[in-house]
């Protein structure tokens, strides 16, 4: 069986250290990296601006300690 999936993208790959910046925490021990990178071939959709705000939500309800 087979499986496809497309990525979708809801913010450039830059974006969580940022987040963590803002919410005062160290950054990743690993790379954040394209998905391109990973799998270059990769069809791609977004950014998606609308989910950041929904995505940040679900981040923030999983880290409560972050606020």
């Amino acid at each position: 069986m087979s499986i496809s999936a497309r990525p979708i993208l809801v913010r450039p790959s830059g974006s969580p250290g940022s987040r963590r910046a803002e919410w005062g925490v160290p950054g990743a021990p690993v790379a954040a990296l394209p998905i391109t990178t990973v799998v270059p071939d990769a069809v791609v959709d977004g950014p998606v601006a609308e989910l950041a705000d929904p995505i940040k939500a679900l981040h923030r309800a999983r880290f409560p300690q972050l606020r």
